[in-house]
């Protein structure tokens, strides 16, 4: 019904203003978030509306892009074709668009803000779980029958969930007790299975029990890819790539960068290009 104020997405129904926040998304890849008979409410978003935040953290991946000590290996299946994975994906790599570069007013000297809140899904990780997925596209480790599975504490999660779901893959998050309610209800909505942690490791907090999670959802679900966010150097390419691209590309030179340090892809990325 076309004036209807709710939209189903996974069978279940929200009022609009319920929907994931997903911006500059095209409405060819639209329907496969909110359902084709709604892409024109995507559409409207795609061309006429300011990206809307929700209030969480925002903060940039960090410094070398190896494993924590203790955690599993990266775990590779074995090659399978991409199909026509690669093409959605060069599809979505479309709503990657630069980042705009404010410029603040503070005395005495030029300092600039890059927005990334104004990414997809609203953070820096965006762009590391886009790049991620396009290369293990073009090397042949995911294709239209992978599971992704990651850990993660939000903005990388909420990022994985979208693309995921826009590309038609599966995605599997662990998180646990400390993820806000915000992010949990979104991943709720766009992944079929969402995987809770509930027992402290033996720091007193839930990152090794997430990865170990994570071995267990590898070992035991078919086609299973773990995107490893916390070593993988697709991570650090991206922000080579993208991030630091557009500061060049905007500045003939700079004197000092101040960037954000989590798991050390934007960091290391950036800074190897900036120098």
């Amino acid at each position: 019904r076309r004036n209807d104020p709710s939209v189903t997405a996974s069978g279940r129904t929200f009022c609009r203003h319920e929907l994931p926040a997903v911006h500059n998304v095209p409405p060819s890849l639209a329907c496969r978030l909110y359902g084709s008979r709604h892409a024109r409410v995507v559409r409207a978003q795609h061309w006429g509306t300011a990206p809307v935040t929700t209030g969480v953290n925002r903060k940039m991946i960090s410094t070398t892009a190896r494993p924590l000590p203790g955690a599993p290996p990266a775990i590779r299946r074995t090659p399978q074709p991409a199909s026509r994975l690669l093409a959605r994906l060069e599809q979505l790599r479309r709503t990657l668009r630069p980042t705009p570069h404010v410029p603040l007013a503070v005395e005495g000297m030029s300092l600039f803000a890059k927005l990334e809140y104004t990414n997809p899904v609203g953070s820096i990780k965006d762009r590391s779980a886009y790049w991620i997925l396009k290369r293990a596209a073009e090397r042949g480790e995911i294709c239209d029958d992978t599971t992704i599975v990651e850990s993660s504490s939000g903005n990388f999660a909420s990022a994985l969930a979208a693309f995921t779901r826009l590309i038609g893959i599966k995605f599997i998050p662990v998180i646990d007790p400390n993820v806000s309610p915000t992010y949990e209800s979104f991943l709720r909505r766009l992944c079929p299975r969402v995987v809770k942690v509930q027992e402290r490791d033996d720091t007193g907090g839930f990152l090794k029990t997430r990865l170990q999670m994570v071995r267990h959802l590898c070992a035991t679900v078919p086609n299973a890819y773990w995107t490893n966010q916390y070593g993988n150097l697709d991570a650090l390419e991206a922000h080579y790539q993208l991030t630091a691209g557009e500061v060049c590309a905007d500045f003939e030179s700079l004197d000092y960068v101040f960037i954000g340090v989590s798991t050390a892809g934007t960091i290391a990325g950036m800074s190897r290009r900036l120098k």
